[in-house]
């Protein structure tokens, strides 16, 4: 999910109830446990994370986030450049989300009984391999396998990146730590495409370098790891979660539409609307620096408020935003202005669901939840370009906007629905 940005930039919940799940600790099982553990703060019962656990996690997590966003430029710059047809190259990355969803939802149980340790190699070998093999690959089939494996392979990464993120944060912090790896995973969509530039793509290095990368990023994340992280005796349904908490998924879902069929169409929109290359470009350029940039003082307001309010609260701000951007489409610095905001909502959305699936949850079941969360954001990555792209065949140079617009008005409902459900009936899960 962290690549498709960078495609057409390369190419043109609610309030806490009255009952609440106990919250298990986090004990490592390495033999300076008792050193690295966390410390109970007696009378209050908090917890303390050690700072440089916290640090290292978010670093590996943000190293992983940035070169994965590196890593699918450079294999869509590729295809490009073999003279493929950009609709093929859509289609492939459209091929890539299916098969992050499914191995998603595959995943919570293979870690459930391996751990998330043992999954790490396995995944960032795929990733490793599968990426060099891109660069001795021309033909279009090949590729898409290609990416398949590497897409199942990111996977298991990914799940442990946002556990160890959401797992090492404490009460206090969580709404920062969690807002620092989604500023990480935003900058590699402007990062990433200069790092393209920088290294070239006519060459292997650039794709060996992205695979090493990968790998160290692995080691990292596994030097945060403990053992016992991630197994579970617990068995249940792959849609269990989905049920269980329904705001934060469908936040994901929509933001995983937002993120492929509107942020990366920006530049196509803009050209659509008479912008030149490089003022097309800048829409998502503006829109990525949105994203970045704010998701600080966003996850700070998640720790501080109700996040199913907040959820509702970025819903109508889109509205408002997305209708205003065909009226300011032709003042291109207020378009900018208007394509940042809409940055800073859509991967709001993606930070607040991650801070939201994180509080009051038992250790043993964030694994599971980050894989079901990642399965439905990659789900929404290939519905937003459909449903984009038929808006547009319908209703031309604007069609984009009025997807996006049935999209957050029927997410800005269902929100309000379910706010208006938790305050009349207390309902216990989120």
């Amino acid at each position: 999910m962290y690549g498709a940005r960078a495609i057409i930039t390369a190419q043109l919940l609610q309030p806490r109830s009255a009952r609440q799940l106990p919250i298990e600790r986090y004990v490592p099982r390495s033999p300076d446990a008792q050193s690295a553990s966390h410390i109970a703060d007696g009378a209050a019962g908090a917890r303390r994370v050690p700072l440089g656990s916290v640090t290292q996690a978010v670093a590996a997590a943000a190293l992983i986030g940035l070169i994965a966003n590196f890593s699918m430029h450079l294999i869509n710059l590729r295809m490009q450049n073999l003279g493929i047809a950009g609709s093929l190259i859509s289609l492939s990355v459209a091929v890539q989300a299916f098969a992050i969803f499914v191995s998603a939802l595959a995943a919570k149980t293979v870690i459930a009984r391996a751990g998330l340790r043992c999954t790490l190699p396995v995944g960032s070998i795929s990733c490793a391999v599968a990426l060099v093999a891109i660069f001795f690959s021309a033909d279009i089939y090949l590729i898409t396998v290609l990416r398949v494996i590497f897409g199942a392979g990111l996977t298991f990464i990914l799940i442990a990146s946002e556990y160890l993120v959401t797992v090492r944060s404490d009460k206090g912090n969580k709404g920062h730590v969690i807002a620092w790896y989604t500023s990480a995973l935003g900058a590699g969509t402007v990062v990433g495409p200069l790092l393209a530039s920088t290294l070239g793509i006519n060459e292997s290095g650039s794709f060996l370098f992205g695979a090493s990368m990968l790998m160290f990023g692995s080691v990292a994340l596994s030097w945060c790891l403990s053992d016992h992280e991630g197994k579970t005796t617990r068995r249940s349904s792959p849609f269990a979660a989905f049920s269980f908490m329904p705001a934060a998924f469908f936040a994901a879902f929509v933001f995983g539409m937002a993120d492929n069929g509107g942020l990366s169409m920006l530049p196509v929109y803009g050209a659509l609307n008479g912008y030149d290359n490089a003022s097309a470009v800048s829409l998502a350029v503006s829109a990525a620096l949105g994203a970045t940039l704010l998701q600080l003082p966003i996850g700070w307001l998640a720790s501080k408020r109700n996040t199913t309010e907040l959820l509702v609260t970025f819903g109508v701000g889109a509205l408002c935003l997305l209708a205003l951007l065909p009226i300011v489409i032709g003042n291109k610095p207020g378009a900018y202005l208007v394509a940042a905001g809409l940055g800073a909502i859509f991967e709001g959305l993606y930070t607040v669901s991650l801070i939201n699936i994180s509080r009051d949850r038992r250790t043993q079941s964030l694994s599971s939840l980050n894989a079901c969360f990642i399965a439905v954001c990659s789900l929404g990555e290939v519905a937003g370009p459909v449903a984009s792209g038929v808006s547009m065949e319908y209703f031309g140079p604007h069609g984009l906007v009025v997807a996006l617009l049935v999209v957050f008005a029927v997410y800005a409902l269902g929100m309000m629905n379910r706010l208006r459900a938790k305050e009349r009936y207390l309902v216990t899960f989120k």
